[in-house]
């Protein structure tokens, strides 16, 4: 049984401000969210983590970073892993978002008739589960047991999504564990 610990990055700037960064806004993180990384790290290195896997955006490849020397593993960047592209949203605070731009609605329900729905410019939210729960099957077929994935919120909400489990907020650094048994990935219990 393959255990995978799925977790968002540490805190940046934008985060902290609430300004939605996408993938057009690359930032590192702060001292918080350094700090947040650290402690995610410190509760993975009792995992047996043997490799992780991430985005390559600056904040979330920093985070694993900060684990993988903790874990002592590699590190190794999937670009199926990116953030959602969110077009017109992107360097926006969620409020703005939500008086100016018809779609926030739509785009905040993660009900299926509103899987569709996109910000001008960006990517459907379809689009970004697809390629997600692509880039978790090819992590997947790792001879790894033990595999950390540092990536996003609307990343680990998607796959999230997929298994059964609706949230509307992923704390930074916060992590869950699921499991894959050669057929079928499932959260732990």
């Amino acid at each position: 049984m393959k255990k995978i610990y799925i977790a968002r990055h540490g805190e940046t700037e934008m985060n902290a401000k609430g300004i939605w960064q996408g993938q057009t806004i690359d930032v590192s993180l702060n001292d918080e969210g350094r700090k947040q990384a650290k402690t995610l790290a410190d509760i993975l290195k009792d995992k047996n983590i043997e490799v992780i896997y991430t985005s390559p955006m600056k904040r979330a490849f920093e985070t694993a970073k900060i684990v993988g020397d903790v874990c002592k593993v590699n590190t190794i960047k999937e670009n199926g892993l990116i953030e959602g592209h969110f077009g017109i949203a992107e360097g926006k605070t969620k409020e703005t978002i939500g008086k100016h731009i018809h779609t926030y609605k739509r785009w905040i329900s993660l009900e299926e008739e509103n899987m569709d729905v996109f910000f001008e410019g960006g990517e459907t939210k379809r689009q970004i589960q697809k390629r997600a729960l692509n880039a978790i099957d090819n992590i997947l077929k790792s001879p790894h047991d033990n595999i950390a994935i540092i990536c996003h919120s609307m990343i680990v909400r998607l796959i999230l999504l997929h298994l059964g489990l609706s949230l509307q907020k992923i704390p930074n650094a916060g992590y869950f564990m699921l499991e894959y048994d050669g057929e079928n990935l499932k959260l732990a219990s």
